[in-house]
């Protein structure tokens, strides 16, 4: 109680040297705080729950690595060389055209090379590029037997090396009868 007190005091007698802004901001860094907090406890929660799920779900039929490059450097080399490490059925570099002389270049430069990735050039304009490949992946788990894994370069996107590393698979089959017995 005397700490309430001496916090109003100071916040009257400082109140016009800037204390207000203090008295404003520290309610709202709380308030997001807390959202912030109750999100990771959902997420946290969420993730505990799908875990068995995941972890029974049939290995599918096939496995599909699509590299997302921007050009044929060191760091796609070094993608491909990884994506290769996962044994994919298809393993598939990927550029998505916006300007034709660059990608005329890099069909270019990809003859050149002794790849083992087959590749794949898709024309689009910049606002279309996510949708685009949101489209690709679709695509690869359209049968519900494909595994895509999406590997994405630092050469297209801001990060340093592989920037992400995402493995998509079709919505998993309902959840076993409590009949079914699994092994132990």
């Amino acid at each position: 109680m005397l700490s309430l007190v001496v916090d109003i005091i100071i916040c009257i007698t400082k109140f016009t040297e800037g204390g207000w802004v203090i008295i404003a901001i520290v309610p709202i860094l709380v308030a997001v705080l807390l959202r912030l907090n109750r999100q990771y406890v959902e997420e946290a929660a969420e993730l505990q729950e799908d875990a068995p799920l995941a972890a029974a779900a049939p290995i599918m039929a096939r496995h599909v690595v699509l590299v997302f490059v921007d050009q044929l450097d060191m760091a796609a080399a070094r993608a491909i060389q990884y994506a290769r490490t996962l044994t994919p059925d298809d393993l598939r570099a990927v550029h998505f055209a916006v300007d034709a002389v660059r990608a005329s270049e890099l069909r270019r430069s990809w003859r050149s090379s002794a790849s083992a990735a087959s590749r794949s050039t898709s024309s689009n304009a910049p606002t279309a590029l996510t949708r685009a490949a949101v489209e690709l992946v679709a695509d690869g788990l359209a049968d519900g037997n494909t595994e895509v894994t999406v590997l994405l370069l630092a050469s297209s996107t801001p990060a340093a090396g592989i920037a992400s590393c995402t493995t998509a698979r079709p919505t998993p089959s309902p959840k076993p009868s409590p009949t079914s017995r699994t092994p132990t």
